[in-house]
């Protein structure tokens, strides 16, 4: 098993993004606003959070567009790998819904694929940052929602749909909170895709694989990892 070692890039010049000793003013490379940065590249590029989020958002629907297979946990593993993707942050927000639209329409209908996506990214950028600790609902569940959502075309007055995407949300937080804080975006991304599998082939028509047992590749980038408490920590590992 390769461990994957996560390492920000810069999508300007391709340097190492690293922490700065203290917050400072900085202008935004993207929008030109000024605001408080925690980082910068090593050439002291810098971009708001939210236009950080639209690049990473960018960089994840690219990847979608590109992937021709339709194992949503294989593709979810694949994105956490990008360049830009980091340990925990509301890019897996979009992240989730992503994965599992791309693996449904490569195996019914690619050509909604496009427009399931650019809609995903619209919904999953209301759900803002640490929503699964200010708000008590984890963004990767309401990511689930987001893709089951999608393809059953629910709205606020639909019926049956309406009440089956509430069961699959509330069944998703369960089992995150029955593990336990703190948050890893990994490991609550992995369960969200993990338990979304089951509900899309009986209810959605999707023919997605078993994903078998999951091991995670990220732990080593997460000072908060709960090790053996983790369903996805390898095992023999300390």
């Amino acid at each position: 098993m390769e461990i994957h070692r996560i390492r920000p890039l810069c999508p300007v010049c391709g340097g190492a993004i690293t922490p700065l000793a203290a917050p400072e003013m900085r202008r935004c490379l993207a929008c030109d606003r000024l605001f408080e940065a925690d980082e910068a590249c090593e050439r002291g590029d810098a971009f708001c959070p939210d236009c950080w989020r639209k690049i990473l958002h960018a960089d994840i629907l690219r990847h979608c567009l590109q992937w021709q297979g339709d194992d949503p946990v294989a593709l979810a593993f694949s994105l956490m790998r990008l360049p830009r993707i980091r340990m925990h942050g509301p890019e897996h927000h979009l992240l989730v819904p992503a994965a599992l639209l791309t693996a449904y329409c490569r195996n019914t209908d690619g050509h909604r694929l496009a427009s399931m996506l650019a809609e995903a990214d619209r919904r999953s950028l209301q759900v803002p940052g640490a929503a699964c600790g200010h708000w008590g609902s984890c963004g990767a569940a309401i990511g689930a929602g987001i893709f089951a959502s999608i393809v059953t075309e629910t709205g606020p007055l639909s019926t049956d749909s309406w009440g089956a995407l509430g069961s699959l949300t509330a069944h998703i937080i369960a089992t995150q909170a029955a593990i336990g804080g703190p948050r890893c975006c990994k490991r609550d991304s992995l369960i969200a895709i993990r338990e979304a599998i089951p509900f899309a082939n009986a209810h959605l028509g999707a023919h997605f694989p078993d994903p078998g047992p999951i091991r995670c590749v990220f732990f080593p980038n997460n000072p908060q990892c709960k090790g053996k408490a983790c369903p996805f920590f390898p095992a023999g590992r300390a």
